[in-house]
């Protein structure tokens, strides 16, 4: 009796220990669970963020990328080490060689962090791609072969990471010849077409030089045979009309802000759209976002582009001359039921006129009302010309040419 009473009490105790040590692990699982959990959601948070003021500001990447590594090295160092490589990557081609707009680099950075963020919320990245900004010279005279002209410099992107990346020379007739291995890549952002006989041999009957991505035109270089006129430069001018944004996308809350704020937040972005190198259109990217100030923080939010320009068919961009920069930002919190007008001062946008808290149901009411400034270009006709002047000095002096890629 002495013995199973013995028995049954150790029973008994390792039972209590390892239901308590059950429970105990099965609350440490929890807290390790809840703590993945939110370091996730803020990295998430913190990754947005930082895309969001892209979208504002792409020209203050430098800034936007060291403030998110300062934010992630405690809680996410992984995704920290992921957007340190960013930034050293594109610190290392702001170099004087390099050619491209702060605004361009922007761009690239965004990319790399929208690719992060899709990772750690299970979706799949969007494949990166090459990109060009700058060609020099981007006309090219073939009497000027090789003396004074020997090669033909392209800065852009990226690259280094795909081995999609060709250029051809087409004829007249349309063939074309693959030159890839010709292509010369010190760095991710440099790359040289070199002419002569360890490069590129140009004939009679050669048209243009391209450079191509998975068979998607990234840049067009005429190529000018002896005896035709000098290529064209003139400025143009227009004032693009006044446009009304309403955001359509109701994400968070029910449809009335009830007077507290909300805060709206947004940017008028202006977009050249480049294709093949040859200028094609002027674009106006309007984003803006509503927030309730206030739980049940009721949200709209949208985007739109709006072609606003077409360019003459067969010129490249030299230089905007107005606006000086691409974006107008707005960020204020509404007081009252009254539109609000911004003048943002600098960017495309001369003043917005914007409906935020209203009487009754917000949703669907908000909206934006832009009015420009005036933009200016500087263009240069390439087709079926010669260099202005067929000067060594203008063959190679550095066009600054920007391509955003949609």
């Amino acid at each position: 009796m002495g013995t199973h009473h013995s028995l049954l009490r150790c029973s008994v105790i390792i039972f209590l220990i390892t239901t308590l040590s059950a429970c105990s692990m099965l609350d440490k699982v929890d807290e390790i669970t809840d703590k993945i959990a939110d370091t996730a959601t803020s990295t998430t948070a913190v990754l947005e963020d930082a895309i969001e003021n892209l979208d504002r500001n792409s020209a203050d990447w430098q800034n936007v990328l060291q403030g998110t590594v300062g934010q992630l090295s405690e809680t996410a160092s992984d995704t920290a080490s992921q957007v340190d490589g960013i930034l050293n990557r594109t610190v290392a081609a702001t170099g004087t060689e390099f050619r491209c707009s702060a605004d361009f680099l922007g761009q690239r950075v965004k990319e790399q962090l929208k690719n992060i963020l899709a990772k750690l919320k299970g979706q799949d990245p969007q494949p990166l791609r090459p990109h060009i900004c700058t060609t020099v010279p981007d006309n090219v005279a073939t009497d000027k072969i090789p003396d004074p002209l020997t090669h033909i410099s392209f800065s852009g992107y990226n690259f280094d990471i795909s081995s999609e990346l060709k250029a051809y020379v087409e004829r007249t007739d349309g063939s074309k010849r693959n030159i890839t291995s010709k292509l010369n890549m010190p760095t991710h952002y440099s790359m040289t077409l070199p002419f002569g006989t360890t490069g590129a041999v140009l004939g009679s009957r050669d048209q243009r030089i391209l450079v191509t991505w998975n068979d998607q035109p990234l840049v067009s270089v005429g190529i000018t045979q002896p005896g035709l006129p000098e290529c064209e430069e003139k400025e143009i001018s227009f004032t693009p009309s006044n446009i009304t944004f309403i955001p359509n996308r109701h994400t968070d809350g029910d449809r009335e802000f009830a007077g507290h704020g909300p805060r709206v937040t947004g940017s008028v972005k202006l977009i050249e759209d480049v294709s093949a190198g040859t200028a094609r259109k002027v674009k106006m990217r309007v984003q803006m976002k509503a927030r309730e100030t206030k739980k049940d923080w009721t949200t709209v939010e949208g985007q739109k582009d709006y072609d606003v320009f077409s360019f003459p068919s067969g010129y490249k961009i030299v230089q905007r001359l107005t606006p000086s920069t691409t974006i107008s930002s707005f960020d204020y919190t509404d007081s009252n039921h009254r539109d609000d007008v911004i003048n943002p001062g600098q960017g495309p946008a001369r003043q917005l006129i914007i409906t935020g808290d209203t009487k009754g149901k917000d949703v669907g009411k908000v909206k934006a009302v832009v009015h420009f400034n005036q933009v200016r270009y500087k263009i240069r006709q390439v087709s079926n010309c010669a260099a202005p002047g067929s000067t060594p000095a203008l063959l190679i002096k550095p066009i600054k040419m920007r391509m955003l890629a949609p």
